[in-house]
């Protein structure tokens, strides 16, 4: 009995010096924040309480919304309809439950959108809005990766077999180009240097960046990107360490089987198209070099692959130039600024899927604002590319070892052969590569 009263007498005093502990740390914390606080000179701030009324909310973003949707485009991208259909698609990924007042689904979409679209910085964005900085970069962070959520499996999915063979017909049908499933292209995007990175990020064109690989079909619409390799990496091992040089490597691309090219019997695999910094293989066409002089059939050859190419350049020009945070160095952490990347592409591919089958204007895309040929098949240059920040996005450089295998080699020359022949000429071709030169053309 004694060691009963002993064991609880003990078990009491423990309890009792928990509590203590708890209560003492409890205590502190209560004083820290005290002191914390007591230096503040209000709560909210004072500019901060009148944005129901002198926020760019209701002041710019409704009053275009209801009286003027050319402004109200030219604020956000997106057309009233368009809007209201995306913000139906990520509300459940934004809206916010708190016992404080908080922002509204359609306000977070509205701001993050105007910081797309603009490419102002925050800090004048905050001002704007008459929200707090950090407010807005969390906003900004948390609705770009809703977008990236809810629309990448529907608006970026990986191509399927079938799809692919769609894909290929549109750059017969429009560039002329057999058995092209598309067109791949790699820039480096800009970024502030992150804290303790090193050199990682750094490039051979000194300045911070990261690489953005990506590829497009026919009609500028994205159809696979991969972002985020350091920009100091090699440029030979940016693309054989990318999904795509790996699903291009391991043929897992869900290709079709090889056909014959249009009116011929020659079977040649689908391929994608790329620039000379691309290496040369089966599944993947560049241009001859130009290191020496070339025949008739190699400039036919370089002149029909750089008609497909344009797609993918034309891609990154509209991307650029209608959400212009990309013109910009991007003042994020690399992992926020990879979500506003992915981001944007998805909304391109959103509203280019909306605009495909509209028989009006188009105001994202219309057939001006793209290069284009006139009635003599001369390029004319897209209207994307008078401004004068369209070439802000770097190329990336060589990739690796040019010399391709004998079969990707051969493959070359018989697609070259075929556009000299009648099945697969184009009336101007002759033309176009002896333009300026006084010769009698076939």
């Amino acid at each position: 009995m004694p060691q009963i009263i002993k064991y609880n007498k003990r078990k009491r005093l423990f309890i009792l010096a928990c509590v203590g502990n708890i209560f003492i740390f409890e205590l502190y914390l209560y004083l820290k924040r005290l002191k914390k606080f007591s230096g503040r000179r209000w709560w909210v701030h004072p500019l901060i309480l009148e944005r129901g009324q002198l926020g760019a909310y209701e002041t710019v973003f409704l009053r275009y919304k209801h009286t003027d949707h050319e402004k109200f485009f030219r604020f956000t991208r997106l057309t009233v309809e368009q809007f209201e259909e995306l913000l139906t698609i990520i509300t459940d990924d934004i809206q916010k439950h708190s016992y404080r007042e908080f922002l509204t689904p359609e306000f977070r979409l509205a701001i993050t959108l105007s910081y797309l679209a603009s490419g102002n910085s925050i800090v004048s964005l905050s001002n704007y809005w008459k929200i707090g900085k950090s407010t807005a970069y969390e906003v900004i962070r948390e609705t770009c990766e809703a977008i990236w959520k809810c629309l990448k499996s529907t608006y970026l999915a990986p191509p399927s077999t079938i799809e692919w063979k769609r894909i290929a017909d549109g750059y017969w049908s429009r560039w002329n180009l057999p058995n092209c499933c598309g067109a791949l292209d790699g820039k480096h995007i800009r970024l502030q240097c992150p804290p303790k990175c090193g050199s990682q990020f750094f490039n051979y064109k000194q300045y911070f960046s990261f690489v953005l690989m990506a590829l497009c079909d026919s009609k500028y619409c994205f159809t696979w990107m991969e972002v985020g390799n350091y920009g100091s990496l090699p440029d030979s091992s940016i693309f054989s360490s990318s999904a795509f040089g790996i699903a291009m490597e391991e043929g897992s691309l869900n290709f079709p089987d090889p056909e014959r090219l249009p009116g011929s019997n020659v079977f040649v695999p689908y391929f994608l198209v790329g620039d000379e910094a691309f290496p040369l293989r089966t599944n993947l066409m560049r241009p001859y070099p130009r290191r020496n002089l070339l025949s008739e059939a190699h400039r036919i050859f370089n002149y029909r692959l750089s008609r497909g190419r344009l797609t993918i350049e034309n891609a990154f020009g509209i991307l650029t130039s209608r959400w212009r945070v990309l013109r910009n160095t991007l003042a994020h952490h690399p992992h926020n600024s990879e979500s506003i990347i992915l981001a944007t592409v998805c909304l391109h591919n959103f509203i280019m899927k909306r605009e495909e089958h509209l028989q009006g204007f188009k105001q994202y895309c219309p057939p001006s604002y793209v290069d284009h040929e006139d009635d003599s098949y001369n390029l004319v240059p897209g209207e994307w590319r008078r401004d004068p920040f369209c070439n802000y996005l770097q190329n990336i450089g060589r990739l690796g070892a040019n010399r391709g295998a004998l079969v990707a080699t051969h493959q070359r020359d018989t697609i070259a052969e075929y556009f000299l022949s009648e099945e697969g000429k184009v009336p101007w071709q002759w033309q176009t590569i002896y333009r300026g030169f006084d010769i009698n053309m076939p």
